[in-house]
């Protein structure tokens, strides 16, 4: 990695350990300097550098709704009168079930994804949680069916 100015320029060497990283994040920086060809001591300094830079924001795993006993996916697109916007993203982040929240553009919405764990739930947050949230104008639930892909990365 290097950079210009305020740019971060990733090259080849960080794009390969990102990607790999990205298939299994647990990889020892042994395994990964073979993977690489590089030392271990220099893997793990261009780790370092990609995270104290944003490049990685933070390691995790993915577990499925379903073993969290929150197996029922659901979106929320939240219209909020504009000066109540911040307000009510801070509002809906402090709900446990809540787990992204989005601004998007046009009609001042935040899209909402949730994971709860049965209709009962789903009805709770929507009928009691929404409305005590101040400015919020209307409500759009849609309900997951199926999931075709789910890749958090845009390296392929």
């Amino acid at each position: 990695m290097t950079r210009r100015q305020d740019e971060i320029i990733i090259d080849e060497i960080d794009t390969k350990i990102l990607r790999t990283l990205i298939e299994d994040s647990r990889i020892s920086y042994s395994d990964l300097s073979k993977t690489i060809g590089l030392s271990r001591a220099r893997i793990k300094h261009r780790i370092v550098e990609l995270q104290e830079n944003g490049v990685i924001e933070k390691f995790t795993i993915l577990v499925p709704s379903k073993y969290l006993a929150r197996p029922l996916p659901v979106f929320f697109d939240v219209h909020v009168a504009p000066d109540k916007l911040q307000a009510a993203a801070k509002r809906l982040s402090d709900h446990p079930d809540i787990s992204i929240i989005y601004q998007m553009s046009g009609n001042n919405t935040l899209h909402v994804h949730g994971f709860f764990g049965d209709m009962e739930k789903v009805a709770e947050f929507t009928n009691e949680y929404l409305p005590q949230i101040k400015g919020v104008v209307s409500i759009n639930t849609e309900f997951l069916i199926r999931r075709y892909k789910i890749e958090r990365s845009l390296m392929v």
